[in-house]
């Protein structure tokens, strides 16, 4: 690498470092996602025990692999508790995904459009709130090394037993990487027919697969296939909503292409509506450019997650687009680099100073700072004494509590939480005391507040 690439990669992954560990505490949520993640972690870390499923995906009833449980029993072992390491390691791992996005986009096509992309990826808040977050795990990553192998098969195809362990490591992760399977297929078919594949690759793929999904082969042989089964139970259940659907998850999928410009646009003035548009402009592109055909299949992915997304027949978020936002930023390179180089230079400063300003002036909701502050605050009246917590709202939306006071000292012994994870409590605390106070949670406009 020159001199001066290798200075102007430096300069992008610091500018990465710097959206995704800033304000690092204050920024990093942990809702009830991360609370149902870690609740089962510290099963392991406080009893090692073999454990065949991890958490539900969404309203699927399917359970992914353990494989993300395991691993955050280690970050809490390691880090004696504190959660403050899943934003830390998340963070981190974005770090790395703008390095593996560098290389991936400078495989495929050249270097400016890959530092274009890279840079764009690195200073995006929308993207860097996301890298930000314990949950979704870090898709894009995933999802690039999923992309990267399989193009690599093409010319080795002992590449294709690398993409069978990471499709395997997508059941432990997140379900819409799957979304990489008809690539895979096309790819290996392709391979097929020009004769390109031997038996030791094929056993290889076979066995990296088996290997990785094991704990969920297991668990479907003793429970009847019960996993197995529950897409297609999803698929009959929800057949009938999949137009009611259709609208909301379109309202959704156009939000975030106008966002990943700038997280603070309104979505119901103007500049929403030009970001989309640069977006939708930036999609056709990559798909029509005839110079580096690889980039139409990064066209490809992109369309691939919208149409699945808003396609969707059940309830469906906004983070199951996580995995599309590498590539998006390729699209977004590309563009950018149809334009004169002196209105390049003005969108790339106005793009750094929105963005900038937007991380520094964001407030999250759900912020883990704000939860210990509050926690603090209690502490100093219970003096660590167990208690009953129940929270105004719905514990699935204001979730977190219970776990960050456990790591505290304070035992929760019930509350709000019980219903949803007292199983899970169970395991690492089987003998509750009684409560000797009673706190209510509730949220406001201006954050958290509690009362006796």
């Amino acid at each position: 690498m020159k001199k001066q690439s290798a200075l102007i990669l430096g300069t992008i992954l610091i500018l990465s470092a710097f959206f995704r560990l800033y304000r690092l505490q204050a920024l990093m949520p942990f809702t009830i996602d991360e609370e149902y993640i870690s609740q089962l972690a510290w099963t392991i870390k406080q009893d090692f025990h073999v454990i065949w499923i991890g958490v539900s995906a969404g309203s699927t009833n399917y359970y992914l692999g353990p494989g993300y449980i395991y691993f955050t029993a280690l970050l809490y072992t390691i880090a004696q508790g504190n959660p403050l390491v899943l934003g830390l390691v998340s963070s981190v791992l974005g770090v790395v995904t703008t390095l593996v996005l560098y290389w991936f986009t400078k495989s495929i096509s050249n270097e400016k459009i890959a530092q274009t992309a890279t840079f764009i990826y690195a200073s995006s808040t929308y993207i860097d709130l996301y890298d930000r977050r314990y949950w979704p795990p870090s898709l894009g990553l995933v999802g690039l090394l999923i992309l990267w192998t399989v193009i690599a098969a093409r010319k080795k195809p002992m590449w294709y037993i690398a993409t069978a362990a990471l499709i395997g490591l997508s059941l432990h992760l997140h379900l819409s990487l799957l979304l990489f399977i008809p690539f895979l297929a096309y790819a290996l078919f392709v391979s097929f027919r020009a004769k390109q594949i031997h038996w030791p690759v094929v056993l290889g793929i076979i066995g990296a697969y088996l290997a990785i999904t094991s704990p969920l082969l297991v668990y479907d042989l003793l429970h009847n296939a019960d996993n197995l089964k529950a897409p297609f139970a999803l698929v009959t259940s929800q057949g009938g909503t999949l137009i009611p659907s259709l609208g909301s998850h379109v309202v959704t999928a156009m939000a975030v292409l106008a966002r990943v410009w700038n997280s603070t646009t309104p979505l119901n003035g103007f500049d929403a509506l030009l970001y989309l548009f640069l977006s939708l402009l930036a999609l056709i592109l990559c798909l029509r450019t005839t110079q580096y055909p690889a980039l139409k299949t990064v066209g490809g992915v992109i369309t691939m997650f919208l149409v699945e997304f808003m396609l969707y027949p059940g309830r469906i978020q906004e983070y199951y687009l996580a995995g599309m936002l590498p590539f998006m930023a390729i699209a977004m390179g590309l563009l950018l680099l149809q334009t004169p180089k002196l209105i390049r230079v003005l969108v790339i400063i106005a793009y750094l100073t929105i963005n900038a300003v937007a991380v520094h002036n964001y407030q999250e909701s759900q912020s883990l700072q704000a939860k210990l502050n509050l926690i603090r605050q209690v502490q100093t009246i219970t003096k660590q004494q167990p208690i009953a917590l129940t929270t105004t709202e719905d514990y699935r939306l204001n979730g977190g509590w219970h776990f960050l006071f456990m790591t505290r000292g304070t035992s929760v012994v019930e509350g709000s939480a019980q219903p949803l994870f007292g199983w899970i409590y169970q395991q690492y605390a089987p003998r509750y005391p009684k409560a000797k106070h009673r706190i209510v949670i509730e949220y406001t406009n201006k954050g958290f507040r509690y009362r006796l």
